[in-house]
């Protein structure tokens, strides 16, 4: 994409990645002039170009029209070049995209925490948003560091190589990125499934959960290595699928910013979170998988949608002890000192992983201070 080409939508498969179907069934990726240019002198208009330098007139009108974001109709179709340029836009754009919506919500939602907070705050703000956030600085330099592709990216590939099962199918663009955006937020929910039912993933998990208050900053307060081990489940994930760039994209959007608002230590009104979680998990709805208390930890997986929860039966709609009351974190690390950076990363290494992971027996784990 960008400065490497795009797909020339006048010679695409016509499978999900244009939404382009034309006769001739080739995958070229060009630039736009060149694409209108192969149209010619490959004889997709009404005749093949003879030299003609009239025709070269014609090239000038398409290729201005291309730039000018005007409809065209070039080999039987019609060129919808401002949709095709405000794609390629958004995917060559897509960290700052995602640096914009996360630091957008995150300041949102903090000044709202900060003015009209659902829990009363018994530790320092400081001390726990400074740690956290410096986690999610070192995620973030990992990720890019261990992994020469990422999620968007390999998407791209994917679709330029018809990987996976949607390159497969011949659908709609738009059915192929609900789609998508559908498997991924799936496959998220039973993620988090089995990082609280192997007890060798818990460790890891149990950073996020070990958290003593429940805001903002816990919703990107997880380990290294589970966000390397999610990323690389991912990835596998998308080859497999073979989903559209832009569905990724979406769906990193979401993830990463639902996180944060269903974090925060915020109130809704009691009718709204009740019609909201009809369609997204609320911060009420997921507050209830941060209590102390196994059966209630073990509940409310999704990050995004609230159907995978109510249709596999882990949803849990309050708290014994109410939202006011409920005590936040797990039976371990409930000292200061355990909210410090280097005591988040030798986490997993401390203690045993017992009392929470699905279909534990053992209630009641050690306290490791």
């Amino acid at each position: 994409m960008g400065g490497q080409g795009q797909f020339c939508p006048a010679v695409s498969t016509g499978r999900h990645n244009t939404g382009f179907k034309p006769a001739n069934g080739l995958a070229v990726k060009q630039t736009p002039i060149s694409c209108i240019s192969s149209c010619i002198t490959d004889g997709y208009f009404s005749g093949a170009w003879d030299g003609n330098f009239e025709q070269l007139d014609v090239l000038n009108d398409l290729a201005a029209a291309w730039l000018t974001k005007i409809r065209w109709p070039v080999c039987g179709i019609t060129v919808l070049a401002e949709k095709t340029i405000a794609l390629e836009y958004i995917i060559n754009h897509e960290p700052a995209i995602r640096m914009a919506v996360f630091f957008g919500i995150l300041i949102v939602m903090a000044a709202w925490e900060l003015t009209a907070p659902r829990r009363r705050v018994e530790i320092p703000r400081l001390a726990r948003w400074s740690n956290n956030l410096g986690l999610v600085v070192l995620d973030s330099l990992l990720v890019r560091l261990a992994f020469p592709v990422v999620a968007v990216g390999l998407a791209v590939v994917a679709t330029e190589n018809d990987w996976g099962l949607l390159n497969q199918v011949p659908i709609p663009g738009w059915i192929a990125t609900i789609l998508a955006v559908l498997a991924l937020d799936l496959a998220i929910y039973l993620q988090h499934v089995l990082f609280h039912a192997v007890p060798g993933l818990w460790r890891l998990h149990r950073v996020h959960h070990a958290d003593l208050e429940f805001d903002v900053t816990t919703g990107v307060r997880f380990h290294p290595l589970e966000i390397l081990i999610s990323m690389a489940i991912k990835l596998l994930l998308i080859l497999a699928l073979g989903p559209p760039a832009i569905a990724v994209l979406i769906f990193e959007v979401l993830l990463n910013g639902k996180s944060l608002f269903n974090h925060s230590n915020v109130r809704l009104p009691s009718r709204l979170d009740a019609l909201l979680r009809l369609i997204i998990v609320t911060p009420d709805m997921h507050r209830v998988h941060h209590s102390i208390l196994p059966s209630e930890t073990n509940s409310n997986f999704g990050f995004n949608l609230p159907w995978w929860d109510r249709l596999l039966g882990t949803y849990l709609a309050q708290p014994s002890a109410g939202h006011v009351g409920m005590t936040i974190g797990i039976e371990q690390f409930r000292t200061k000192r355990n909210l410090w950076i280097d005591r988040l990363l030798l986490q997993p290494f401390r203690g045993p992983a017992s009392g929470y992971p699905l279909n534990s027996t053992d209630q009641k784990p050690e306290d490791d201070r």
